[in-house]
C-alpha cells in the first residue's frame, strides 16, 4: 500500500484514539492519544489538528544524499520510498519533518581524514498550507474539523480515481 501511496504523491497523517494496541504504519505523521478524554485532550488535538492543517507543505518532492569516497550509508529512517540507494521520494516535507540515515565507513577506501555530505531537497515551487489561519489564530475543534473534512471529501472522488486499496 505504501508504494501505491507513493505513487499518487499521498501523505496520511493518523489521528490515533485507542486506548488498545493498534498497528500502525503510516507514511505521515502520527498522533497518539491513550484513553481518549476530552477534557484531558481537547487542548492538545485542536493545536496539533490546526498545525497540521495549517503548516506550510512543499508536495511530491525527492531527495537526494551524496557522501564522499569511502562512506557508504546503511540505512535510512523516516517515511519516504526509497527510489534508488541516494534519492528519497516524499510526498509532503514541512519544517516538522526529519529524516535519519546511518552511515558506515569503509577504512580501505577511505583517503582522508574528511567525511562530506550533500543533501539536496527538491520540489515544486507550490508550497501551501491546506486551511488559511484565521489572523486571530483561534480555533475551535469543529471549525477544524469541519475544514478538514471538508477538504477530504472536495479531494476524495480525485484520488479515488487513481488509487485503488
Amino acid at each position: 500500500m505504501a508504494a501505491d501511496f507513493i505513487k499518487y504523491q499521498v501523505a496520511v497523517n493518523v489521528y490515533a484514539f485507542s486506548d488498545k494496541y493498534t498497528d500502525i504504519a503510516s507514511l505521515g505523521q502520527v498522533y497518539y492519544y491513550p484513553s481518549f478524554h476530552s477534557a484531558i485532550h481537547k487542548d492538545k488535538l485542536r493545536h496539533e489538528l490546526a498545525r497540521d492543517l495549517t503548516r506550510e507543505t512543499a508536495w511530491e518532492a525527492v531527495m537526494r544524499i551524496r557522501c564522499g569516497k569511502g562512506v557508504r550509508f546503511t540505512s535510512y529512517h523516516r517515511n519516504f520510498m526509497l527510489r534508488y540507494t541516494d534519492l528519497l521520494a516524499l510526498p509532503a516535507v514541512n519544517c516538522d519533518k526529519a529524516y535519519a540515515m546511518q552511515f558506515a565507513l569503509e577504512e580501505t577506501l577511505l583517503t582522508t581524514q574528511i567525511v562530506y555530505f550533500q543533501v539536496a531537497l527538491l520540489y515544486p515551487s507550490l508550497v501551501l498550507s491546506s486551511l488559511e489561519k484565521p489572523k486571530d489564530d483561534e480555533f475551535s475543534l469543529e471549525f477544524l474539523l469541519g475544514h478538514a473534512i471538508t477538504f477530504i471529501s472536495s479531494h476524495q472522488q480525485s484520488w479515488l480515481e487513481n488509487f485503488s486499496l
